[in-house]
């Protein structure tokens, strides 16, 4: 049998922090760790984004738009380009926004016609940092062309929530993950569905590609990890 210590003794001293006066309510709805393990991006249910030292668990940044104001932040991710680093988040009213970790500022936001109709429960940069894809409880997967602030594509064929993304590390396929049990392949130049996996038998809440894009793992809400050779795909 599995033992667990309390959550207070579970990481070291330096990873973890005191409550901050200055932070409101500290629920984490989502988080994303930076490529170079420095800072911890939170989504709060408030509609901000706070970015947090691993090493002091300091406050470093409290990112804000009016957009998303008074909304869940359901989903965050952390850019790769480690040299500009972004935070994108996905919110509970379906909209989606892109900061500039630096400096604080909007750099992308899309919503009404280009943001989702319902809550974005994922939201992944692609690996070259230029594609934001993100999941929603509108059965859809969008993916947004942050150099021309566009919406490249939208995916749809999930018949229930789509739960979680991945991107490919060459950026041909993205894969999602739904509360339908499937796990769908999407080509992005196609534009079109190209594989689905159907052997979970619940909801599929995380799916994730190795970093040459051979492998898939996703897993389940059966408590089962499936992982596919997606490599002739």
């Amino acid at each position: 049998m599995a033992t667990y210590l309390p959550a207070d003794q579970r990481l070291p001293t330096h990873c973890r922090h005191p409550p901050l006066p200055d932070a409101g309510p500290l629920e984490a709805w989502s988080l994303a760790l930076s490529s170079n393990d420095a800072m911890v991006a939170t989504g709060t249910h408030y509609g901000a984004v706070n970015v947090w030292g691993v090493e002091t668990g300091d406050k470093m940044q409290a990112l804000k738009s009016p957009q998303t104001k008074d909304q869940f932040v359901m989903s965050v991710d952390v850019s790769p380009d480690a040299a500009k680093y972004r935070v994108a988040a996905g919110t509970s009213a379906g909209t989606v926004t892109v900061y500039d970790l630096e400096t604080g500022a909007v750099t992308s936001s899309f919503n009404e016609a280009t943001g989702h109709a319902m809550p974005v429960r994922c939201a992944k940069f692609s690996h070259n940092g230029e594609l934001l894809v993100t999941a929603s409880d509108d059965m859809s997967v969008h993916v947004y062309d942050l150099k021309a602030q566009c919406l490249a594509a939208s995916f749809t064929g999930h018949t229930s929530w789509v739960l979680s993304v991945d991107c490919s590390s060459d950026q041909r396929h993205i894969a999602s993950g739904s509360s339908d049990q499937s796990v769908r392949i999407w080509d992005l130049a196609a534009k079109d569905c190209s594989h689905t996996f159907t052997s979970h038998n619940d909801q599929v809440w995380s799916v994730a590609y190795n970093n040459d894009g051979t492998c898939l793992a996703a897993g389940c809400d059966d408590g089962s990890v499936e992982v596919y050779d997606v490599s002739s795909l």
